[in-house]
Parts: structure tokens; sequence; C-alpha cells
């Protein structure tokens, strides 16, 4: 099947340019311009075809390349088997698309719809009359969605007079019916690495019909997308997230895997990069600079060689990993090793590689005993005023340098609330405070009286004690600490209104957005503040004095950006109900 496929193929004439611009390449190939390049050697993905002839590897080989031969999976081609007449089907479609074989009327394909940071595609037209053949020497009218201003939703006519109209000049079709170009817009990234995107429509038109209506014309579109483009690069390893400083047990694990990750811009200023957005983009060559160890404090020293560089997988990623040291026989001496691995990529062309171009991460081996080496705190951002008083759990968890959880049987100290008088506070003392359990967790719950809008304190003692001596702890450790407490709030009542002020850091009446529970809290608005209002899909959200019609997302996207003013016009608690929220700019006097 692959032998006669790939014969017929060589024997049509490829769908191209016959006079394509110097820089753009055929839409098509055929088997024997599959070539081998330094860029791109040819390769199967099969392992199953080890019985196969040379002439039949290198037909199916090539097919595969040419996008026709898929296989029956990702690694099998399966070559001794039968095939279907619906599989089949398939693969002659996909040889098609290589011929000059195109649907009746006009069509419209790209060389490339998408790419990273600008698309400059070859666009290709092609117009056959009824019986599929081709048409030469017609006019194909071509014209983008920008230019067109939009079309209308009710009449599918474009906004702008006359840019969409059909001319006889337009796109002049050659012998073979086609018509290549160049696309004379490029599709860029905005200037914050933003996605962006454009649409291109083709039709045809006569002296009675030379006005475009969409989805009557019988038009050809295309949309092109320019993705954010690689800045920079994040590095992590499949180690405990909750390690300290990348710390692994010697004689635990035996191996690290350090993944890079190309990313974005957004995220930055952030030093572990973790709110950067990944960029999938494949083949690009990631060095390996440096690779060093130090052992046992010893100064830092180069050993075995790492490959010089790799290239990302379709992910945007590569993968290297790094084999740990062997366990030592002195149970004496504590043992460490700590390795050292630095990637970069000149991602601006500058001939350097700065900032988060290269990037290191350390991973340290050490066979110490486990510590006390970190905790992470939870408690709610809000709680809900019942009758006066409202209830607030506050935990704890406890992890040691590798990430386990740690402390069980120590015992710790909590207190919320403002302390006077007596009923405004709880706290666990003495013989009643908080034991750590075997899970590394240590949780406290009570009630305390509330005022809505009023924060409450929450403190946890930065040590642990054991029989009411202190623990030691890890180097460095610092205790627990949940910055701006806990606020009380109410809920809103029937037709509630209320107002925020600007939604920027620091300002009054800010915004509290609970979207996972589609609820958001205005507070501090001067006499009432705390107040939590809810919302579903029935209620009305007018953005900018544009309605939304109850598109959540917009609305929870709106709600939470610096510079907004939110106004609760008409409130109702009833999920059957219909409340009406505003979104606007706040204003600046």
């Amino acid at each position: 099947m692959a032998l006669f496929i790939a014969r017929l193929m060589d024997k049509m004439d490829p769908f191209a340019d016959p006079n394509p611009p110097d820089d753009a390449d055929p839409f098509a190939y055929i088997p024997k311009q599959v070539e081998d390049t330094d860029d791109k050697p040819v390769g199967s993905p099969f392992t199953d075809l080890g019985r196969t002839t040379k002439d039949a590897y290198d037909a199916i080989t090539a097919l595969w390349e040419l996008g026709v031969a898929s296989g029956v999976s990702a690694t099998s081609y399966g070559p001794s088997s039968d095939i279907t007449r619906a599989a089949m089907a398939d693969f002659m479609a996909r040889v098609l698309d290589h011929s000059n074989a195109r649907p009746a009327g006009v069509t419209m394909q790209v060389d490339m719809t998408t790419g990273f940071g600008e698309v400059m595609p070859v666009r290709a037209i092609s117009v056959r009359d009824d019986n599929f053949v081709p048409m030469a020497d017609v006019s194909v009218k071509v014209f983008d969605a920008t230019e067109s201003g939009g079309i209308d939703d009710d009449t599918g006519k474009c906004l702008t007079d006359d840019v969409c109209d059909w001319s006889d000049n337009g796109e002049i079709t050659n012998d073979h019916g086609n018509n290549f170009d160049r696309a004379e817009t490029t599709v860029a990234v905005d200037p914050d690495n933003a996605e962006a995107s454009e649409t291109w429509y083709a039709w045809m038109g006569d002296a009675d019909n030379s006005e475009f209506v969409k989805g009557s014309s019988g038009e050809a579109m295309v949309t092109l997308t320019a993705k954010p483009k690689a800045l920079g690069l994040r590095v992590s390893a499949d180690i405990n997230e909750n390690a300290t400083n990348s710390t692994v047990k010697i004689g635990k694990t035996k191996t690290v895997v350090l993944t890079v990750q190309l990313i974005d811009n957004a995220g930055a200023d952030d030093t572990t990069l973790k709110n950067a957005n990944a960029v999938a983009r494949e083949d690009v060559e990631i060095r390996v600079t440096t690779y060093t160890q130090a052992i046992d404090g010893a100064a830092s020293q180069n050993v075995f060689p790492l490959p010089a560089s790799m290239k990302t997988d379709a992910n945007g990623q590569v993968k290297l990993e790094i084999t740990g040291p062997e366990p030592d026989d002195d149970d004496t001496a504590t043992q460490t090793r700590a390795d050292a691995v630095t990637f970069g990529h000149d991602f601006d062309g500058d001939g350097s590689e700065t900032g988060n171009e290269i990037r290191q991460i350390t991973v340290n081996w050490t066979d110490a005993d486990a510590q006390v080496f970190s905790s992470k705190p939870d408690a709610p951002e809000y709680a809900i005023i019942d009758d006066g008083k409202v209830r607030i759990t506050i935990t704890v968890k406890y992890y040691d340098q590798y990430g386990n959880p740690a402390g069980s049987g120590y015992r710790t100290t909590i207190s919320v609330g403002t302390g006077s008088p007596e009923s405004d506070t709880f706290a666990t003392s003495g013989p009643n405070n908080v034991r750590v359990r075997s899970n590394g967790i240590a949780r406290f719950t009570g009630n305390i009286d509330a005022t809505a809008g009023v924060s409450q304190t929450v403190t946890i003692a930065t040590g642990l004690t054991d029989d009411g001596e202190a623990v030691d702890t890890g180097t460095g450790y610092t205790g627990p600490t949940i910055p701006g407490g806990v606020l009380a709030v109410r809920l809103a009542n029937k037709n509630d209104d209320g107002e925020s002020g600007n939604r920027a850091t620091g300002a009054d009446n800010q915004v509290i957005v609970d979207a996972d529970n589609d609820r958001f809290i205005i507070y501090g608005d001067g006499t009432v503040g705390g107040v939590l209002y809810s919302y579903d899909s029935n209620d009305t959200f007018i953005i900018d004095n544009n309605d939304v019609d109850g598109d959540i997302d917009k609305f929870e996207e709106a709600i939470a950006k610096d510079g907004k003013t939110v106004t609760v016009v008409v409130y109702s608690p009833d999920p059957d109900g219909r409340s009406i929220f505003t979104v606007k700019d706040t204003p600046t006097t």
C-alpha cells in the first residue's frame, strides 16, 4: 500500500506555486522531495518495520514525513496488517491534499496558521468550477477582518463601506486556477507578548453580485494566530514540592529529573517564575552550560560532561536526569553533595544570555536526620457572622527538609482575635495548646465575637515545644504567619446596595473576589463594611455600560481589576431572583 501510493505521488505534480517568492515554500511535496538534512533528518517513528524491504521502509517513512501515513499507533505502522477501506480512503484524501485537486468554488489555504511572535504565511487561493476544473485568469477578492471593520451579525455585511466589495482586478488565478502570495499583513503578538489573530476572507462576485454577505457569498476564510514567543526559561525538579532548598535524601532517592520549560514574560518579576505561561514550541535548542558538584561542603568542581545542547519537545520542554551519590558507611558524619546545572538560550538574539535566558537549579543531596524546616499556615480569607459570632479554623502543616510531614507529637500555640474583651478572642496555651498530629498538621477551631468589616488577628507560635521545652528546628526556619488575619463578614440582605472604591491594592472599599463560590465582598465603606454578596447566571451584569447577559466569567474578570468600582444596584439573595451589578472605571475625583 505504501509503495503504490508513493509511486502514484511521484507521478503527480504537487500543489505548489510554479513561481514562488524567494522566501516562500511550496505548499505540498511528493516522496522524492523528502530529503535528509542536518536541520531535519528523515526518520521513522515506527518501531515495527524491521522485516520490511528498504524500498518499503523509505516509502513508509516518506509518507509519514508528508503527513499521509499515520500508522495504527504513535509507534506502530502494522506493515503486515490488513487495511480497511475507511483507512484507505483516509490515506487517499491525504494524498489529494498534495495534488492540485480542490473542491468546487473558492478555497484558501496558508502554509502556517500559527506561529510564535509573528506569522508571515504564504497564502494559496484556488478556484474550481462545478466540475472541479481549474478556472484560470479570474479575479478573487481578498480582505481581512480588520479592514472590514467587523461584520454585522444580522446582515452579514462589512461595517466599513466598499472595503469588502468584489473587484475584477483582485487576486488573479494562474493557469492552474491558483493564486499564491505572501500575506501583506503580518500577524504579531502585542507589546505585552499576548496572543493576537487575524482572519482573511476570499470570495468571487460579478457585476450583479458585488456586495459581500458572509455565509451567502461562497467565501473561504482562514484565521492566523500569533502565539506568545518564548522569552525565558523555567527550571524545576521532580522532587517533593515542600522540600526546603531542593533537598533530597541520599539513599532513598536515586535520580532526579530536571525539566526546562520555555516561558513567556508573564511573572518575570517572580524569582520562581511559577506564574509565567508555558510556551509549547518544539525544536528550540537549549544549552547545558555548566554542571558542577560541591561534595561535603568543598569547593564546586566541574563533573562529567553533559550533552552540549538539547532540543525542546512539542511541550516546549527538555528533560535531563542526574544521578545521586551512594550512601557511605560512616553513620557519624553527614554526607552532602550539591549538584548545580545551568541552562541557557539567547532568545533576543543579542549574542548573550542574560536574565531569564539563563537559569540554574541546584539539587542538594544529604543524609542528615529529618528536622522541622518549614511550615504552611492556612486560614480562611473571611468568615461569615452568625448570631454575632464567627467560627474560624486555623491549620498549620509542618515539613522536614525533604518535604515530608514533620513535628509529630510537638505542640504549638494559636490565638485569634483582638484580645479585649475576653469574648473577642480564643487562644490555645499552657497544657491545652495544640498538638501536631502524625501527618504534620496542627489544627484549632474556635468561635469569637466579631463585627462585620473587622479583621481578626491570627497569631501562631514561631517555634514548637516538647514537654514545654523548645524544639530545635532546621537552619533558617521561620514560624508561620497569616498577614491580615481573617475578615468577619455578614451576608447581604434583600435590596442591600453597596459601592466599592478603587480595586487597587491599599485603596478604600476594596473588593474580595471568591470566584470559586460565586461571591464577592465589599468592605470598609465607612459605615457598614464586610458585606458578602452572591451572584449567578440569572443576574444582570453591566460592565462599562454594556450588558454582558449573565456572563459570570466576564463579571469576575471585571471586578478583580484595579481601578474598577462595582455597584450593587439591586440585590436578591434568592437564587431564582435577579440582582443587578454594574462595574465601571473608578472616578478620578
